[in-house]
């Protein structure tokens, strides 16, 4: 959120507010799935990302529109770049088929984490020019 808001004060007055919303959207949807029992949701934790991504969208596309008219892109953006990415990370659950050194496999799961942050930079970056254009 921080690095999207110093693009976005380059084009319009988004504020503190963008952080803010980054922080709320993603919080919230942790905090109501955390009182939930674990054994009736499954999958919880990608659940609550996928979820805390559509909240950060809305949150976040309430200031966008009041500059850009394709604020309304940046709902998708961010709910599809926070699952996706999400998703990326987690396929370390599947190295563990790999027969493969220890170490490598660890190199491979640490990629495979930079590679969620890159998922969600490209698809939320992507989604900002769109908006920008």
């Amino acid at each position: 959120g921080f690095a999207q808001s110093l693009l976005l004060k380059k084009y319009a007055p988004i504020d503190f507010k963008w952080i803010l919303g980054s922080i709320a959207g993603m919080g919230v949807p942790f905090i109501f799935l955390d009182f939930i029992p674990s054994d009736t949701i499954p999958h919880k934790l990608p659940l609550s990302i996928a979820l805390g991504g559509l909240t950060v969208g809305l949150l976040q596309y309430l200031l966008l529109i009041k500059y850009f008219r394709k604020g309304y892109l940046w709902i998708p953006g961010c709910f599809l770049g926070w699952t996706l990415g999400v998703l990326t990370v987690f396929t370390i659950d599947y190295t563990k088929y790999l027969a493969l050194n220890n170490l490598i496999t660890a190199f491979i799961n640490l990629l495979l984490i930079l590679a969620g942050g890159v998922v969600l930079g490209v698809i939320s970056g992507i989604a900002l020019k769109k908006i920008l254009e």
